[in-house]
């Protein structure tokens, strides 16, 4: 059962398939992956029910997204084992500018407090231990921290020294980390 099975038309389904629409088409030959969302405002800052996750931050979707970054994980080991691109777009706090149309949809979004916005460094730490190379390599998408901005900077630091001041951290990581805060 597909998730549309009950939404779209079966004639419509068909149609589609006649057409030739939703083939699989595996993984192409220049695959890269790209990792969304995972920041504070969208998960959380622990896994918690949904009705939960909302009173923290009201964008979170709660124990369903900690879930989706176990997946994350599984996924990014495998990119990076194979050598693929992986991109980190970051979503930065709503500013007063930012009032629009998605502001108009989803009033809510304008209120994330900014640490809702911090990259989960808690994640890379409880990766650490059972995966060094996969933590390491989540970790460089700080490697160009010092190009943001100034409030957006700080943040990045801060989450590269709160990873940094962990005690016990793989060498992997800690080099990862040390080269990042040193601008190597």
């Amino acid at each position: 059962m597909k998730p549309w099975d009950g939404i779209i038309p079966v004639e419509e389904q068909e149609a589609y398939r006649a057409a030739g629409f939703g083939r699989p088409t595996g993984i192409g030959r220049h695959p890269a992956l790209l990792i969304i969302d995972v920041q504070y405002r969208t998960v959380g800052t622990q896994p918690r029910p949904f009705r939960e996750a909302i009173k923290e931050f009201p964008t979170s979707c709660g124990e369903i997204g900690w879930d989706a970054v176990k997946n994350i994980w599984r996924l990014l080991a495998f990119f990076r084992e194979n050598k693929w691109p992986v991109l980190y777009p970051h979503v930065s706090p709503k500013e007063k500018f930012d009032h629009g149309r998605l502001s108009d949809k989803v009033p809510a979004i304008m209120g994330v407090a900014a640490r809702g916005y911090d990259f989960v460094a808690e994640t890379v730490l409880a990766l650490d231990p059972k995966n060094p190379q996969v933590a390491a390599r989540m970790t460089t998408a700080f490697r160009s921290w010092r190009a943001l901005e100034p409030v957006r900077r700080g943040r990045a630091e801060a989450a590269l020294r709160r990873i940094a001041a962990a005690p016990t951290l793989s060498r992997d990581l800690r080099d990862i980390t040390a080269r990042s805060l040193d601008g190597a």
